[in-house]
This record gives structure tokens, sequence and C-alpha cells, in this order.
């Protein structure tokens, strides 16, 4: 029969346990800050305004979106904390040429503009606030739609302002 060789069983020291505390905490606190950055706590909420223009609607569009303003914010069924509180006809300029004056804006009598003016609360960080409603960024000049329990139509921001508190 072979004999088995037992080896003295180490124990661990108090620098082991120590280390194990550490790396378990930076551990936690990592995953703390990751899920505090995903849900967006990590500063106060501040209230923003900002406009989205959607061009070449028809006409009917203005009197049929109308009709559901005000309306809140919904994005993939979820409502969001915004409101759609207004919204604003305007014509809708094309470029037209001519041998007299060459190319000018002309309106199309075909079609409208539309500008909505929402309110957001978005979450401050700092010095910084993290624009997004939902999952869509809130920047002048990114594509953004305005969706509603009654209507969901693409437009550009063209602006954002955060009102003083």
């Amino acid at each position: 029969m072979a004999e088995e060789t037992k080896r003295p069983r180490r124990r661990p020291s108090v620098i082991d346990i120590v280390v194990v505390i550490v790396v378990l905490c930076a551990v936690a606190f990592g995953v703390y800050k990751f899920v505090q950055w995903r849900r967006g706590d990590t500063g106060e909420k501040v209230q923003i305004v900002y406009t989205v223009r959607a061009e070449g609607l028809s006409p009917e569009t203005y009197e049929q979106v109308l009709q559901y303003i005000p309306s809140d914010i919904i994005e993939s069924g979820e409502r969001q904390d915004g409101r759609v509180t207004g919204v604003e006809k305007l014509p809708h300029l094309i470029a037209a040429s001519s041998d007299e004056t060459g190319s000018e804006w002309v309106e199309d009598p075909y079609h409208i503009d539309l500008l909505f003016t929402l309110e957001a609360t978005v979450t401050e960080s700092g010095s910084a606030w993290r624009s997004s409603v939902g999952t869509q960024e809130v920047r002048v000049g990114r594509i953004y739609t305005v969706e509603t329990e009654y209507f969901e139509i693409d437009g550009n921001i063209q602006s954002v302002e955060r009102p003083e508190s």
C-alpha cells in the first residue's frame, strides 16, 4: 500500500483575510457605481425644454396632432419623465430655381413643418447633465422621435434650454 503524504494545512494569515475583504469591497463598490450610473441616479433632477422640427408633413397632420397636446412622452410603450407641451405649424420651404432670380426658397403648398415643444426632467451629475429622455439623447442636431400614446413623428432637435431654477 502506498502511503499518502499529508501536508499540514496552512492557516490563512491576517494579511490574506485583509486582501480578500479589500477585493470584495472594491468589487461591491464597482457594481454599486455601475448600477447607479445606469439608472441615472447620480445627481439631482433638472428640467429642460427642447424643440423638435418635423419637416415635409401633410397639412392634415397638424390638426390630428393638435388635439392630443399636451401629451406624455412614451418610448417602447413606457411613459418617460417628459411631456409634449406645444406644437406650431410652419411653412415647408423648398428650393426653386429660375432663370431670372437663380435659386430661392419658396413655400410648398402641399407640405408643412411642425415645431414641437417638449419639457423633460434629466439627471444632473456634477457640472454636466445627462441629456437623455429614455434612450434618446437630447442634443441640438440629433434626430429625435416625438412619441406619445397617440402619435409618433421623427424630427431634428432645434434647441435645448435649461430654465434657471
